[in-house]
């Protein structure tokens, strides 16, 4: 093989392999904030349970009043962190449920009913999102399998290389 060659093709694979660790790394970065982002919205829905269940059994205005400015306060972060194009069937649910429940004068459902809906629709929520930063984004996914194939290659050829040049590289060594 011609070194001019040998040395475009380990440039080439040199910057190949440069580039998909900037989009590892950068990938790696965004599944840390998605995990802030589901440890947040984790923090806020347990606040919003708290604060429903807190305020059912008060009297005293003052305090209802601080109670309703705190439950208002958790729903509008929670709607916050899903405003989107289109909600998942999940959160679409799980904001009517707050809006119909909790932030309404009249509640549609019971207490029992209402918290088991609202604790199952936010584990539905939770668990698709960890699973989307356990699995990687599509970019990372296909970036991980290059690096991997690249990898591969550049073990491969410098083998097939020596296991055919082997009878000149053992009489090189030799001398």
């Amino acid at each position: 093989m011609d070194g001019g060659i040998a040395a475009i093709i380990a440039a080439s694979l040199g910057a190949i392999g440069a580039a998909i660790g900037l989009i590892i790394t950068k990938e790696n970065k965004t599944s840390e904030f998605r995990q802030a982002w589901i440890d947040g919205l984790r923090k806020e829905l347990a606040e919003l349970m708290m604060y429903y269940c807190c305020i059912s059994d008060k009297t005293d205005p003052e305090i209802v009043s601080e109670l309703t400015d705190k439950i208002n306060f958790a729903a509008a972060s929670i709607k916050l962190r899903f405003t989107s194009d289109n909600p998942t069937p999940s959160e679409d649910e799980l904001l009517q449920l707050i809006s119909k429940n909790i932030l309404a004068t009249k509640p549609e459902l019971s207490p029992q009913v209402f918290r088991k809906r609202y604790y199952r629709h936010s584990e539905i929520i939770l668990k698709s999102e960890w699973e989307r930063v356990k699995k990687g984004e599509r970019k990372y996914r296909i970036c991980v399998m290059v690096a991997v194939i690249l990898a591969s290659i550049s073990i491969v050829i410098p083998s097939i290389y020596v296991l055919c040049h082997i009878k000149e590289l053992f009489e090189l060594l030799i001398n």
